[in-house]
């Protein structure tokens, strides 16, 4: 009787994943009409409907829908149409707008008169080109921007800068400045599902580097995506790349990987990446997981990755991060514990229970949260800060304040002249 219970469970689950799955193949609305025409009118203060086209059976979907709009200098279409997943088969709700590209064209000589001006030469990205090609145009001495104002399918704009030596990173940021004044007042009011584009920026040197490092991408000092539109302190995001960017150019000249006389590196200068770690006056090395504390600029505070509640095979084996082994090797009776299935940790340390925990798993605001004897601590997490990423969609960066509190550790130095960090287990 027990196992044709069983029976049973096993068959009203699949019947409902079954039932969750058909809802999602065949779910092939479109956007009405109404709702997409008043959306993109609320974007501009100047713009106009003209009409909308259908056409069934496209090369793109099922179903195409092309909203012409007009304003007192361009027209643009914007295409709603439903895609087929490659994976699951099902109709997705799509968008593309030929906007950002017709505003290109409308301000061409403007943008090339703007890098005139700055002595930054344009080439624009044709991916037909070799190799061999971006090599001798990377090799010319200056300012050079390689760029591409997307198309119907791809509306980002991508910039990759060049320059050959550290004063030239101004040149960068004001070539941004004037090219954002120029572009300011045809960006949407706010961001839409409709006109989602992203300005993103790639500053880079031509010098080949001495060494290889493995842990930051190849020759890139600052990098950014910006949305389009004016909601997007577009300002203070250029300022940050800039900060970042010198940042990042005296460090790598700081650890030799470039030469520049003209860099004088500070004697209070931090590091962008710390690797040694010591606990108790011994440097503490691990096998399975690398030891990096990575400089935040911003509030002047080293950050490192943990992961907790991850527990599986792929990828090398993930049992989460470096936390694990330093909080069992230091401790008696941690009680270590990763529960896979509900994405949580649990230990104890000195007689106080601790509680790391996923909330919104495999959402797009998923986030770890933190807890000590049921108390939720206030630990701001991050994928992203500057340069510096956690690695994977699962790992996390943390203050090092933060990472010592939950090992059970007092941070003792920080010592950047000599590139470690020192603690003690509490005991």
């Amino acid at each position: 009787m027990k196992r044709f219970g069983q029976i049973i469970t096993t068959i009203i689950l699949t019947l409902s994943l079954c039932l969750s799955l058909s809802a999602c193949v065949f779910d092939n609305s479109i956007t009405p009409e109404q709702t997409l025409k008043d959306e993109v009118l609320s974007l501009f203060s100047n713009v106009k409907f003209e009409k909308v086209k259908e056409e069934p059976g496209t090369e793109k979907g099922e179903l195409t829908k092309t909203y012409h709009f007009k304003t007192n200098e361009i027209s643009f279409v914007v295409e709603n149409y439903l895609l087929e997943d490659e994976f699951w088969g099902n109709l997705e709700n799509s968008y593309a707008t030929s906007y950002y590209q017709e505003v290109y064209k409308l301000k061409q000589t403007e943008f090339e008169q703007i890098a005139a001006q700055h002595n930054v030469k344009l080439y624009e990205y044709d991916y037909g080109d070799s190799e061999e090609m971006r090599k001798e145009l990377k090799a010319q001495p200056g300012v050079l921007l390689m760029y591409s104002f997307g198309d119907m399918y791809d509306e980002n704009v991508d910039f990759d800068f060049y320059v050959d030596e550290y004063q030239q990173l101004d040149t960068v940021k004001k070539f941004l400045e004037d090219y954002y004044d120029l572009f300011e007042d045809y960006l949407p009011k706010k961001m839409s599902t409709y006109l989602n584009a992203k300005l993103i920026i790639e500053i880079s040197c031509n010098q080949d580097f001495k060494v290889d490092t493995s842990y930051r991408p190849s020759r890139i000092y600052g990098d950014t995506d910006i949305q389009l539109n004016k909601d997007a302190n577009v300002d203070d995001r250029i300022e940050n790349l800039n900060e970042w960017t010198n940042y990042l150019y005296i460090d790598y000249v700081r650890q030799g990987l470039i030469t520049d006389d003209s860099v004088t590196v500070p004697e209070d200068f931090h590091p962008s990446v710390i690797d040694k770690l010591y606990i108790n006056q011994s440097e503490f090395t691990s096998e399975k997981y690398p030891i990096k504390f990575y400089y935040n600029i911003e509030n002047d505070t080293y950050y490192t990755t943990v992961c907790f509640g991850c527990k599986f095979s792929y990828n090398g084996g993930v049992e989460d991060y470096l936390q694990r082994e330093i909080i069992n090797k230091y401790n008696l009776d941690t009680k270590y514990t990763i529960k896979n299935l509900m994405h949580k940790t649990t230990y104890q340390l000195h007689g106080d229970k601790f509680e790391a925990y996923w909330v919104n798993w495999d959402k797009e605001n998923e986030d770890l949260e933190f807890s000590k004897n049921g108390k939720i601590l206030d630990i701001k997490t991050y994928e992203d800060l500057g340069p510096h990423h956690s690695g994977a969609s699962y790992n996390r960066l943390i203050s090092i304040d933060d990472f010592a509190m939950l090992c059970g550790l007092t941070i003792d130095e920080i010592d950047i002249q000599n590139g470690a960090i020192y603690c003690s287990s509490m005991k």
